[in-house]
């Protein structure tokens, strides 16, 4: 929506005010928001939004907010994977015995 907007009228104070908007809703649905599918649509979504508004949109408070929320994801795929591994491990041990 806000790719549409920007090309029907440019960058104006109203493309500014729904790209906040947005932007604040993903972001506070982000908080709550516990899996990763969900989490990386999210993150896409402002990306896309960044994208077509340009540098210096975002706030530091919300740069640091979604570089927190970067590191929650790697971690939590990063522990997946070693659960993953772990089970596997068990599996090969079964079958030796």
């Amino acid at each position: 929506m806000v790719k549409c907007a920007k090309q029907a009228g440019g960058v104006t104070q109203n493309l500014h005010n729904l790209a906040r908007a947005f932007n604040g809703n993903i972001l506070e649905a982000m908080k709550e928001e516990t899996e990763t599918d969900v989490l990386i649509s999210q993150t896409t979504a402002i990306k896309e939004i960044i994208n077509e508004m340009g540098q210096g949109f975002l706030s530091q408070a919300e740069v640091d907010f979604l570089g927190d929320r970067a590191i929650t994801i790697i971690n939590k795929s990063l522990q997946r994977i070693k659960e993953l591994e772990e089970i596997k491990q068990e599996e090969v041990e079964d079958e030796d015995d």
